[in-house]
């Protein structure tokens, strides 16, 4: 799957492609901030999304026919295949989702006996590093999660919760994207830049 699907790039931007395209990338930005309902399906909402903003390139003329199949194609193996290896994000999450959810008791335990040895500001440091670095291999959805339910359990104020939880965002968001496995943005990233010229992956 190394390269770009092929595309007929018209000199002269069409329209009727451009308005439809800017209307989804309002949607994808406003919706979602306005509507609680969108918010908490946000996974078809971008499915739809997308699906629309191909269909549109694709009765413009601009993404072949022939080129229809491996588009569907890649968006099918690009989330559980890597280099042609039989893991990626779905695995990853799913199998950390599964460990995470037998083992919430014990994992719980050892949380809160590393906070009363740690205390909480070095409490905070071990899990904003932590979590920043096996994002890249647990995946940012996953590493997310776990900090979400240690939050819960920490007794800090409301406006703390809120610096500590930028904190780990950024350290989340740097973390994952060292691995393609980390975030998706880095699965896409890597799939676009895996052939010439640039060889990435």
């Amino acid at each position: 799957m190394a390269g770009l699907v092929a595309l007929n790039i018209p000199e002269e931007p069409v329209m009727s492609v451009v308005a439809v395209l800017g209307a989804i990338l309002g949607m994808v930005l406003v919706l979602p901030m306005v509507s609680r309902k969108i918010e908490e399906n946000l996974e078809p909402f971008f499915l739809v999304m997308g699906i629309i903003g191909s269909i549109a390139i694709y009765l413009a003329g601009i993404l072949p026919p022939d080129e229809v199949t491996e588009l569907v194609k890649r968006a099918l193996l690009t989330p559980v295949m890597l280099h042609g290896i039989p893991i990626g994000i779905t695995q990853v999450v799913l199998i950390a989702g599964l460990i995470f959810y037998k083992y919430h008791g014990s994992i719980y335990r050892g949380i809160g006996r590393l906070l009363q040895k740690l205390g909480v500001r070095g409490f905070l440091f071990v899990i904003v590093t932590v979590l920043g670095l096996i994002s890249s291999l647990i995946s940012v959805i996953v590493a997310a999660v776990i900090f979400a339910e240690m939050m819960v359990a920490l007794p800090l104020s409301r406006q703390k919760k809120i610096e500590v939880t930028v904190l780990v965002a950024f350290a989340l968001g740097m973390g994952a994207a060292l691995t393609p496995v980390g975030e998706p943005l880095a699965t896409i990233a890597v799939s676009k830049l895996s052939g010439p010229p640039y060889h990435a992956g």
